[in-house]
């Protein structure tokens, strides 16, 4: 993602990208168009399925929707290469109990289950038991009616709707779609626009770009500080600036902090919130209701109703344990000891939106600091567990093939489609260095992912997604290019360690292209045979961004 000819072809000239330069020298190595925007979500729709974009129907990361503002159609901006929102429960088949519950439909099921209920009183009292046969028939009766009620309200934990799901816009079948269907048994890691799609026999796909998290949105991610200065309000004129976090502000109680963990959405908590709203109206409408009580009911009903406005969201208990050998950080179940500085293993996380619906995440945190200058937790994104991925949004085809490559790896891995915390970094809230760990932590985990595949017979085609190159540019071409506005030679002079090495930010973008070249070596000496066919090729190239013009503000300038 974002690999660059012009950048490669200048490494290879310093004598940095050794195995890249053998390929370029021994087969084909030339710049290809991207599309037009060279947007990744669009480039790689293009890619995937040797389609333009009009047939993919993937514009970009935005795009023109119309909106009736006052009664006049007013062209707005879009979300381009995702379409959220509600879907009825009918779209989906859930697993489990809640699978047999959907299967056979709440009058079905309770006659069903108080049907078994009561002919297996029947035989424990009657054979078993030696009981009379009358009395063995009523308390078995009175057993079904009770195992047909308990399964009556079982169903009503059923959904109607699932709210904030993440669907696909592509049109166009990607290749290794078309190839499976011609008997080429494929394997697909991280590729973009290739969620929510109907399963194809031969085709395993994990998905890349576009995935949400658990919460259904593009990669939320939460500080918990006890900094007094963290919600300064910002100069005037100015927005604040948080692409997708949220900041908490919590305090020390003697040696502990207590917070929440805020997750998806719960619609069965919203019912009971509405149940309470309507509950309110009516005792307000009471003549009889006294000032102080009626006072009270009219707070709570606005708390809940913003409540309702806002979502309400699951939560796990967050705690954070002062200890002599640092601080125990629980997430949920789990505790962790953390060290200054340190990053966490991986969070294991159970959401539960009612007793029969549970949403499980996976998350990294990193104790950023303890008390110098202030207490601060930065929270990743919430992934949705690659081992148990919610029925409404699973991120591979088949649905278990996540899980399969769990299992390979032996622990989770990323599966928010913008892996790597670039909104954090971009709004300020984190350094370089909790950047630059990140990227090669995602980095590790895709190319063990990759070597997992690569040992093993069952594939004919593996296509597999590396996306860091286009994080670290994003990012860091600030510190990499002197002629940026945002150049700071001190900042670029900063030292940082990077794959076992001790490197600057401004060789950043140089050292994730040799972590790159590296990873192709290896694959070519390990795991290419003469008779493979390699390709390597990117959605779109990258180079530094100096200026911008801005064609609307123009034109609205020049009237």
């Amino acid at each position: 993602d974002g690999g660059d000819y012009e950048t490669v072809r200048e490494l290879i000239d310093a004598g940095r990208l050794p195995n890249l330069a053998k390929l370029a020298e021994e087969g084909t190595f030339a710049p290809l168009t991207s599309t037009i925007s060279p947007e990744s979500p669009t480039a790689w729709a293009a890619l995937n399925t040797g389609r333009n974009p009009s047939e993919t129907g993937v514009p970009g990361f935005v795009k023109r929707t119309f909106r009736d503002v006052g009664g006049q159609s007013v062209p707005m901006p879009d979300i381009g290469h995702q379409s959220l929102g509600d879907r009825p429960m009918s779209d989906f088949e859930a697993d489990g109990i809640l699978g047999v519950i959907q299967g056979l439909g709440g009058s079905t099921l309770m006659i069903l289950v108080g049907v078994i209920a009561a002919l297996l009183f029947f035989c424990v009292l009657k054979i078993l038991l030696k009981l009379g046969g009358l009395p063995s028939g009523l308390i078995a009766v009175f057993m079904g009616v009770v195992g047909a009620f308990s399964a009556n309200a079982a169903s009503r934990f059923l959904p109607e709707t699932i709210p904030s799901v993440v669907s696909n816009p592509m049109r166009a079948e990607p290749f290794w779609e078309l190839a499976a269907r011609e008997g080429e048994r494929c394997v697909v890691l991280d590729a973009a626009m290739a969620w929510d799609r109907e399963p194809v026999d031969g085709a395993r796909v994990l998905a890349g770009l576009g995935v949400p998290d658990i919460r259904g949105a593009n990669g939320e991610w939460f500080i918990y500080t006890t900094d007094d200065f963290a919600f300064e309000r910002p100069p005037k004129g100015k927005k604040k600036g948080l692409t997708a976090g949220t900041i908490f502000r919590v305090d020390w109680n003697g040696d502990r902090i207590d917070t929440e963990l805020y997750g998806p959405l719960n619609p069965h908590a919203a019912k009971a919130i509405e149940a309470e709203v309507a509950a309110i109206e009516e005792n307000l409408g009471d003549p009889g209701l006294g000032w102080k009580e009626g006072s009270a009911l009219r707070d709570r009903q606005k708390r809940l109703k913003e409540e309702l406005s806002m979502g309400p969201r699951a939560t796990l208990p967050l705690s954070v344990k002062r200890i002599d050998e640092g601080l125990r950080v629980t997430l949920g179940s789990e505790t962790q000891l953390l060290q200054e500085g340190a990053w966490s293993d991986w969070y294991r996380l159970t959401f539960e939106l009612n007793p029969l619906v549970k949403a499980h995440a996976v998350t990294r945190v990193k104790l950023v600091s303890v008390d110098e200058p202030h207490f601060e937790l930065f929270v990743n994104t919430l992934d949705i567990d690659p081992s148990n991925p919610p029925f409404w949004q699973p991120v591979s085809q088949p649905a278990g093939f996540s899980k399969e490559l769990a299992d390979w790896l032996g622990e989770p891995y990323e599966t928010f489609g913008w892996a790597c915390v670039t909104m954090p970094f971009k709004d300020g809230k984190i350094g370089g260095e909790t950047l630059m760990e990140d990227i090669e932590f995602t980095l590790g985990w895709r190319e063990r992912l990759t070597e997992e595949v690569l040992k093993r017979d069952d594939w004919d085609v593996l296509f597999s997604v590396f996306s860091t190159p286009d994080r670290v540019q994003h990012m860091m071409y600030q510190f990499y290019d002197k002629e940026h506005p945002l150049f700071d030679a001190e900042a670029a002079a900063t030292k940082i360690s990077f794959a076992g090495e001790e490197i600057t930010f401004a060789d950043a973008i140089p050292a994730i292209y040799e972590e790159i070249d590296r990873v192709v070596g290896e694959i070519v000496a390990d795991h290419l045979r003469p008779e493979d066919t390699l390709l390597i090729c990117a959605d779109h190239g990258f180079q530094t961004f100096r200026w911008q013009f801005h064609v609307n503000n123009w034109l609205e300038q020049e009237g």
